[in-house]
């Protein structure tokens, strides 16, 4: 595989990005998260042919090449202004115009967009599939061929590559194993998985620059405390727990707790899913934070601390089936909400993790399960539909859930409803629907083997390992399989 990165003009700024996203208003993840589940779909592709290396320096991953790509260029040149005093440098016209601009060119070089992201392209050239997924002006370029990968980096060249009088503007190509973007580092050295890691990110920003400095600030006897303790699990017992009498914090002690709170869900999207419960319930308290919200960031810091190089490893079965865990608990939270959890499993690792507070209060588990299957449904289609656009073939779709009642009311839909789940909204018997036209199956699963129960509550001691090897792929699924 080829991964072509180009690195953006200095001028597009990411807020830029992120308006003209939503004006696409695409349905499904981010084309980041989409990237990645790409990348760990495509080791499953087949690896027969002989790979035409350019030197030993490129990556060789399941005979395909990896590549990191950086583009300068001057976007000021594709700007047309109306008036000649018009700025539009750093303006959501600069980005608007550049979006337009890239993907006329590679219409122009016969790709064809995924209907399900607007960030992936598509090419058979030479029999095989080329791929060109891109986030901002970065993108990863991927083919079986070393050489067809050249032809797409010198077009680019061609189109985007400005030398400036001070030598600035040219397009870096990194080739390896080993890559770095936006704080993440990607390994390929191992075959058929992929280990995302963020070392330098926890390390450097969110301990020392963030954490380390805030606690200096407000109580140094406090900061020499925490850097003696290791804590092996990321959230304490009563993590849900609400304090009432617990004193608030003042504004500037708020704004430190939002920044790093805020800070840690970038990596949990990204690197540390095993983080993501803690994560989720404090960005809940950000508004006003207290002593205790502090005492729970402060466990899940040291946490991050102690587990710092725990990896990420992801990797894909030749099977074709995806496997989603989704689980609740119920009425966990102070309004007697509950927490719905859910995990995207190809075989080893989850690229796709949810966790989150439960939108609406139910008077059962039943219900509650439902409701959750119901909050999980876009990511659920949209992944299958996303892959079948990228020419993987899905064999089956399956949803695993350990609520017996529950499964009976979405296979079945109102005929297996009572009076205890008539007033249930019709919407939540959407889930029958697609079972019904094939769209995915559900499955029983054991709760002592159900992944996504370490979504929705604080597990402790011997569970809490357990299903954190899994979600993270220090081992593969078979090591929890039920079947």
């Amino acid at each position: 595989m080829f991964v072509v990165k180009m690195s953006g003009n200095k001028m597009l700024l990411a807020e830029c990005w992120d308006a003209i996203y939503g004006l696409l208003r695409v349905a499904g993840p981010a084309s980041m998260q989409a990237c990645i589940t790409s990348t760990v779909v495509e080791m499953t592709e087949e690896s027969d042919n002989p790979v035409d290396l350019v030197d030993v320096a490129e990556a060789d991953w399941v005979n395909q090449n990896t590549m990191l790509l950086n583009v300068d260029n001057n976007i000021t040149g594709v700007c047309p202004h109306d008036h000649n005093d018009e700025v539009v440098d750093g303006t959501m016209k600069v980005g608007l115009l550049y979006y337009r601009k890239f993907f006329q060119s590679l219409a122009e070089q016969g790709y064809v967009v995924n209907a399900y992201d607007p960030c992936v392209w598509n090419k058979v050239i030479r029999g095989k599939q080329s791929t060109i997924c891109f986030h901002v002006v970065d993108c990863k370029i991927s083919h079986v061929s070393a050489k067809v990968n050249k032809d797409t980096i010198s077009w680019l060249r061609r189109d985007y590559e400005s030398i400036f009088t001070d030598g600035s503007g040219e397009m870096k190509v990194a080739r390896g194993k080993v890559h770095k973007y936006l704080g993440i580092k990607l390994e390929f050295t191992n075959v058929g998985v992929v280990i995302v890691t963020m070392i330098d990110y926890i390390d450097e920003v969110i301990i020392i620059k963030a954490w380390d400095e805030a606690v200096t600030k407000f109580n140094k006897r406090f900061e020499r405390e925490v850097k003696r303790q290791r804590i092996a699990k990321a959230a304490p017992e009563d993590l849900f727990k609400v304090n009432e009498d617990a004193v608030k914090r003042d504004k500037d002690k708020s704004k430190v707790f939002h920044s790093i709170v805020a800070m840690i869900l970038y990596i949990v999207k990204r690197a540390r899913p095993d983080a993501a419960l803690a994560n989720a319930f404090l960005t809940t308290r950000v508004r006003e934070p207290d002593e205790d919200d502090w005492r729970k960031l402060e466990h899940l810091i040291t946490y991050l601390r102690s587990t710092c190089e725990l990896p990420l490893v992801l990797g894909a079965t030749q099977t074709g089936v995806l496997h989603w865990y989704v689980d609740v608990s119920f009425a966990v939270h102070q309004d007697m909400k509950g927490q719905t959890g859910g995990a995207l499993t190809l075989g080893r690792g989850c690229p796709t993790v949810q966790t989150t507070k439960a939108k609406c209060s139910t008077h059962s588990s039943t219900i509650q399960e439902l409701v959750a299957v119901d909050e999980m449904m876009n990511d659920i289609l949209w992944t299958r539909l996303f892959m079948k656009e990228q020419g993987i073939k899905v064999t089956d779709n399956i949803l695993y859930q350990d609520n017996k009642s529950a499964i009976l009311l979405e296979k079945n839909g109102r005929a297996s409803s009572s009076k205890r789940t008539k007033h249930i909204e019709i919407r939540y018997y959407y889930v029958a629907d697609r079972i019904a036209k094939g769209d995915l199956s559900v499955v029983w699963c054991p709760t002592d083997k159900m992944i996504a129960d370490y979504l929705t509550k604080p597990l402790q001691g011997k569970m809490f390992n357990r299903f954190r090897n899994v979600l993270m792929g220090a081992v593969p699924m078979s090591y929890v399989a039920w079947r």
